[in-house]
């Protein structure tokens, strides 16, 4: 393989001179050439937007950094923000479109420079938030070890890619600061995440289907993930079909929620299996499938079905909430060998709502706010729904659970079995049902 060192076209790395040009012209000259090892040695340079093209293996040695400049000017704006989020307008600091055989690797960071926290209701005043890295049409695509740092934005956006492989990755974001979603994979197709360290200030990792491309065929195992939103994400933004999705052998800790799908778009979720991890979460809602339109005036959600989710460990305070609604039921749910362990002080239900995953939704205000029912699993207008082997129990040996195990909802085929829940208060009742038919205690 052919190398192309960026000091040979011009780069310094003192982290004062922009590098821009030098990377650019050492990334131009490879793919002239038919494609190579772009290579950057140790030191820091500062750089606007860069273009990776096709068979091009953009390899940073360990002590290597490609810091994004604080210059607006530097990234060209590639177009607006999906519906019209802030902040309003595409930047972006390492590009692809339309290429093909994309290698990003070596120990080196690329550093997006969002140190700043940013959060709150005047965060979409900050207009200038470049995203760290976005992929659109690409082929065969890999990130191998590389350190994805301080995005002002999303960290790592795949839009409409295939044949994508994220491995060993590290990325690391102001957790105080709103849209650092770590990886997006925004309908694309065959995706595998592992071996993944994730700290961001949102979504952790979140499938997407922003403009109604089929997102299919993604795994994310061996990770560890930490996020002031949610570790893992399906939607908001359904648009298309997201479908065929495998989490294995993860590790969630120091969260705000854990795993979080949300249905309101159109596209229909289905053929999901969580297996094998565990969840410290603090909020209310570590483990929620929701189908909620997003106006609920002029919109209709897609099916959510065919979920299953094995072999997990909860810790926190927080309970489960399955909801879909009359018009549109969650379909053949299973959740077996679930251990949920109670810990913190004793909530307020009657306080709780349901978080929307979206600041842009209008949810019906006549709909029931089923989050206050007392119970650590909330299960609401299902079809096909499976318990079993479930184990709720307090973390604190003098602590008597203020909740039952079970509130089913207009449930449809059901079975509930092996399901034990420790120190219950007697005045409180394990399971409760609500308009249920068929189903099985």
């Amino acid at each position: 393989m052919s190398i192309f060192n960026i000091i040979d076209f011009g780069a310094e790395g003192n982290g004062k001179r922009n590098a821009t040009a030098a990377l650019q012209k050492a990334i131009d000259v490879c793919a002239l050439s038919g494609g190579g090892c772009v290579y950057v040695p140790q030191g820091t340079y500062s750089t606007g937007m860069l273009t990776l093209k096709s068979h091009i293996n953009l390899h940073l040695e360990a002590g290597a950094v490609i810091k994004g400049s604080d210059d607006a000017d530097a990234y060209p704006v590639l177009g607006p923000t999906p519906f019209n989020n802030a902040p309003g307008q595409i930047q972006v600091l390492l590009y692809a479109c339309d290429a093909e055989d994309i290698v990003v690797s070596g120990q080196g960071v690329i550093d997006g420079g969002g140190y700043a926290d940013l959060w709150g209701p005047d965060s979409h005043k900050e207009t200038f938030r470049p995203a760290l890295v976005l992929f659109k049409d690409c082929l065969r695509v890999k990130f191998q070890d590389v350190n994805l740092a301080y995005s002002r934005y999303w960290t790592l956006h795949l839009q409409r890619c295939r044949d994508v492989e994220i491995r060993g990755v590290s990325i690391n974001a102001n957790q105080n600061r709103i849209n650092t979603d770590g990886i997006d994979p925004d309908g694309c197709t065959n995706v595998q995440i592992s071996d993944c360290n994730i700290t961001t200030g949102d979504d952790c990792i979140v499938l997407k289907s922003t403009q109604g491309d089929v997102c299919e065929n993604i795994t994310v195992s061996n990770c560890i993930l930490s996020s002031k939103c949610a570790a893992f994400k399906i939607g908001t933004e359904t648009i298309g079909p997201i479908r065929n999705v495998t989490v294995h052998n993860c590790i969630v800790r120091e969260s705000s929620h854990g795993l979080m799908v949300y249905s309101k778009d159109g596209g229909e979720i289905e053929n999901c299996i969580v297996a094998d991890c565990v969840f410290d979460v603090r909020e209310h809602f570590p483990l929620m499938l929701d189908i909620t339109p997003r106006f609920h005036h002029e919109s209709t959600p897609g099916p959510v079905r065919a979920f299953q989710f094995n072999n997990l460990i909860f810790a926190g305070p927080g309970r489960a909430l399955l909801q879909g609604t009359d018009a549109c039921a969650l379909d053949d749910i299973s959740l077996k060998s679930i251990v949920w362990n109670v810990k913190g002080e004793s909530a307020d239900f009657t306080a709780c709502t349901k978080p929307l995953g979206s600041a842009r939704s209008e949810p019906d205000p006549r709909a029931p706010n089923l989050t206050t029912r007392q119970a650590q699993f909330i299960v609401s207008h299902v079809n096909g729904l499976t318990l079993d082997d479930i184990i709720v129990r307090a973390r604190n040996e003098d602590q008597m659970l203020d909740r039952g195990v079970f509130y089913l909802d207009n449930i449809t085929k059901g079975m509930v079995k092996h399901f034990r829940c420790d120190k219950l208060r007697e005045s409180i009742n394990p399971v409760a049902m609500h308009q249920c038919r068929n189903v099985k205690l």
